[in-house]
């Protein structure tokens, strides 16, 4: 009897631990001769990362180099020219000109938002700025936010930004290399942030009375977050965010909660072994999907155009150690499918864009970008 009851022990303890495991998602590599997709070249060479870009009104991009330069490019005219105004940046490793975004009321104001790695006297920050795009300059600039404390590694920034329903933006910032960082509630590294559009605090922010912690915090116990995304019409916040050897994850962003880097990750050391006995813990928010081995994420959307309608409500995500367009669906909250494109492109894909059509364009580290459109047969 006490060998049947110890059997049984051991089976409900495997059981458990293998629930920690992350959902066996399949996973479909398509070659190019399958993808079906047109792949046209728009942009041969911005001379540069492009680490974002957005379609202005006119059907123009407006592109933020990693280098640290704005370049405004027509796709009628085939030409590029730079825009002045670009802040100076912090431009070594993972540092650099950030993320962009056109605010949203861009077509009355004219307003852009954009962090960047912003140089300090000891160090860098993740630093996030406003300014007015006239076009061959930026002009009225204002520093909105720069995390803190200073830190002097050129890795993990971040950074995205993105806009509610309700009149606030979030930033995405990574915590610098330095792990303790992700859970320690009075710095900014490892957090998602939120403020108002003039970059105040709003008064419902999470932490805002804890004189311990920094009001600006939305989420905490990030690494990586190089992807952000509001989904307007579910009104729920994703990100995606590197693990170091896998452990890439995409999460749902939730108020005040902690998702638990470095104490709860799929993710293994450089040389091997895991980063943490726990993939899972009590406190911490399950990620949504895992990526095992790390494809290292990029930007993220949720794909709506009518160029793809299978693909509607797909996550979309560059890659940019495994250098493919990839596509996770969802159900119920969770990752039930992944398929990887783009692979034959050997480019690391950096930035999203969709167009008014739902042709998806993508920027790369080489400075290009790339429309998709539908294959017709």
């Amino acid at each position: 009897m006490k060998n049947i009851l110890y059997v049984l022990v051991i089976l409900i303890m495997t059981s458990a631990c293998s629930s920690t495991e992350p959902p066996k998602v399949p996973i479909k590599e398509l070659k190019n001769s399958e993808v079906p997709l047109n792949i046209e070249t728009v942009l041969k060479d911005a001379d540069g990362v492009i680490w974002s870009f957005v379609i202005l009104p006119d059907g123009r991009y407006l592109l933020a180099l990693r280098e640290g330069e704005f370049k405004v490019f027509d796709p009628k005219t085939k030409k590029l020219k730079s825009v002045s105004g670009a802040p100076k940046v912090y431009a070594d490793g993972q540092a650099g000109l950030l993320d962009l975004v056109l605010s949203p009321t861009f077509k009355k104001d004219k307003r852009v938002y954009y962090t960047y790695s912003g140089i300090e006297k000891n160090g860098s920050a993740t630093t996030l700025a406003t300014a007015i795009f006239d076009e061959d300059k930026m002009k009225d600039t204002k520093i909105l936010f720069a995390a803190r404390p200073i830190q002097d590694t050129p890795y993990h920034f971040g950074s995205r930004i993105v806009f509610d329903n309700e009149g606030h933006l979030f930033v995405s910032i990574g915590e610098r290399n330095i792990r303790d960082l992700a859970q320690d509630l009075s710095t900014h590294m490892g957090k998602i942030i939120r403020l108002k559009l003039d970059g105040s605090v709003p008064s419902d922010n999470p932490f805002i009375s804890n004189k311990k912690a920094k009001p600006e915090i939305w989420s905490y116990g990030h690494r990586n977050p190089q992807g952000l995304f509001f989904d307007k019409k579910n009104n729920k916040l994703w990100v995606n965010e590197h693990g170091p050897k896998g452990g890439d994850e995409i999460n749902l962003v939730k108020k005040a909660a902690n998702y638990g880097w470095p104490l709860a990750t799929y993710g293994r050391e450089y040389y091997g072994p895991r980063v943490s006995d726990n993939v899972a813990l009590p406190f911490a928010e399950d990620p949504r999907h895992v990526w095992l081995p790390s494809i290292a994420p990029s930007e993220l959307i949720i794909y709506e155009g009518d160029a793809f309608p299978t693909w509607k409500g797909s996550f979309l995500s560059g890659a940019l150690a495994l250098k493919h367009l990839n596509r996770v669906e969802m159900k119920n909250g969770y990752s039930v499918k992944e398929e990887r494109y783009l692979n034959s492109l050997d480019e690391r894909i950096r930035s999203i864009e969709t167009d008014e059509m739902g042709n998806i364009l993508v920027g790369t580290d080489l400075g290009v970008i790339y429309k998709l459109t539908p294959l017709t047969r």
